[in-house]
């Protein structure tokens, strides 16, 4: 379920890290059905790592706009790129665990919405990366020497901010012009857009307990702090004491 093959030379690759629950998808598309299964090895979606953090909620249901920023800042329950398929091809997904039958697990699809502006959900990537390259230069790079492309997390003028597997990232930073090797981010998603509100309650609690702020990278549905990696686990318990 993780290897394609091209329908020009008939090369067949390995998809890399996501590609069973990609290819599911693409079937799940392709074949019209009414929704996708994926079953995992917990119960849900969660309002952040259980393993992290104990008191985390399992959440009925997701759209995929708020499960993709979810994904793309550190939730490890699907990968990025098959929930943005999903969303491209408008595929109904249901994750849930393989294992239990009592549990509901989590609903995702285009209409789901909440009335009420809440923070959702708490993620973080335990290691981030900026590169001081021009992005286009890097891609072609990557491409070149066939390493495997990291999580795109956001790219301007001479600096790509990246994510991704471990083996990956070790790579890339032994090739590439890494400007700092301690930082991670935490994420906040919301139910609705993004408000200054939720910006201010956030930002205030970290500066309470003295955590500094490197950057700030806002999408849609989520407001992304790069921080020092010291103060990841703090963070994470921090912001998930808003959800209710």
């Amino acid at each position: 379920g993780f290897q394609g093959v091209s329908p020009l030379t008939k090369e067949i690759t390995t998809l890399g890290r996501g590609g069973s629950d990609t290819t599911a998808v693409a079937m799940a598309a392709y074949l019209n059905a009414e929704h996708c299964e994926i079953l995992k090895d917990v119960d849900s979606v969660f309002t952040a790592d259980p393993k992290i953090i104990t008191t985390a909620a399992p959440i009925e249901n997701l759209n995929f706009e708020q499960l993709l920023d979810m994904t793309l800042w550190g939730a490890k329950v699907l990968h990025y790129k098959s929930v943005e398929m999903a969303k491209k091809k408008n595929v109904k997904l249901y994750v849930g665990p393989a294992a239990h039958e009592k549990s509901k697990g989590t609903w995702i699809s285009a209409q789901h919405a909440e009335i009420k502006n809440r923070i959702l959900a708490i993620n973080s990537n335990s290691k981030i990366l900026d590169i001081e390259m021009s992005p286009d230069l890097f891609f072609k790079d990557l491409v070149k020497n066939q390493i495997g492309f990291p999580q795109i997390l956001k790219s301007q003028e001479n600096k790509v901010y990246i994510s991704g597997p471990t083996e990956i990232l070790t790579v890339i930073e032994k090739k590439y012009p890494v400007t700092h090797f301690n930082r991670c981010s935490v994420s906040a998603t919301t139910t609705n857009a993004l408000t200054n509100e939720i910006k201010n309650q956030i930002e205030q609690k970290l500066k309470s307990e003295n955590i500094h702020i490197l950057e700030h990278i806002e999408s849609p549905n989520s407001l992304n702090l790069i921080l020092d990696q010291r103060h990841r686990l703090q963070a994470l318990h921090l912001l998930h004491s808003f959800i209710k």
